[in-house]
């Protein structure tokens, strides 16, 4: 499993003034790692689909991950998809589509898909699997190219309402429902969530910081001892109520000292 992104609010105390780590600069240019395609079809080739097989296979097929079969001509059974696909292509088979992948189950679908939540009957590696099924030939017949058209349609809706639900997230409200998501539309806004998610948590500490600052008006609550040569900050009466003025106050940049000009000398008296 992938880990989530380390924290990136890095903020210090310095002389009195407060350093804020750059996170939005970091979110911009963040280069996110995720599973590649062959990836994400090596784990949807283990989903079980249906086959009809076109001559029988007495002996089971064992293997490290499984035992298949003995298999009887024209008796639907289950095999994992990569095995289907494989017997498919020697022709001793024949794939069955599954049921979600029916034309007037998509038609349905789509019209669920315009709704604010993801449909529940697409399985996880729904696209995937249509993907895989789509490139073998004579799985659809006549329907592969409607099949195909439902199935883009569909992926762009789920995406549009992925980025509704991005851009949802607020700081009162750091969540984003992604139930039902299928792996590959998951797979492309991962890291982006959780990085936004650690910015966002690192961001409600930083307000928390700055309101215990605004209770107590000693800096040493959130700074540590290194605030402690510098003065206190004032009352939060007297700077901003709440923690904004806490916040300008401690993000408020130093002036560097102007340089006092040197006392004149005396000019000496004519004698």
């Amino acid at each position: 499993d992938e880990q989530a992104a380390p924290s990136s609010a890095a903020a210090a105390a310095t002389g009195g003034s407060l350093q804020v780590g750059t996170g939005c600069d970091r979110l911009l240019s963040f280069q996110p790692s995720r599973l590649s395609a062959l990836q994400a079809e090596f784990l949807a080739q283990d989903e079980p689909v249906e086959v009809v097989p076109a001559a029988p296979m007495r002996e089971p097929l064992r293997l490290v991950c499984g035992e298949w079969g003995p298999l009887r001509a024209h008796v639907p059974a289950r095999v994992p998809l990569w095995l289907a696909l494989q017997l498919h292509a020697s022709g001793r088979c024949r794939v069955v589509p599954p049921a979600w992948l029916g034309v007037q189950t998509l038609l349905e679908l789509k019209e669920d898909e315009k709704g604010d939540s993801y449909s529940t009957a697409l399985p996880f590696h729904w696209y995937t699997i249509a993907t895989l099924l789509l490139r073998t030939p004579n799985v659809f017949g006549q329907d592969e190219d409607q099949v195909r058209q439902l199935c883009e349609d569909i992926r762009v809706l789920r995406d549009n309402k992925t980025l509704r639900g991005l851009k949802g997230i607020r700081l009162d409200r750091p969540a984003i429902n992604l139930n039902g998501i299928s792996l590959v539309e998951l797979n492309s806004v991962r890291e982006y969530i959780t990085l936004a998610m650690d910015e966002l948590h690192s961001e409600r500490q930083f307000i928390a910081t700055a309101d215990a600052v605004a209770r107590t008006g000693d800096a040493r609550v959130a700074f540590g001892p290194v605030a402690a040569a510098t003065p206190a900050p004032k009352p939060a009466a007297q700077a901003g109520a709440g923690s904004a003025g806490v916040i300008k106050r401690v993000l408020r940049p130093h002036r560097r000292p102007q340089p006092q000009p040197e006392p004149s000398q005396p000019q000496p008296q004519p004698q």
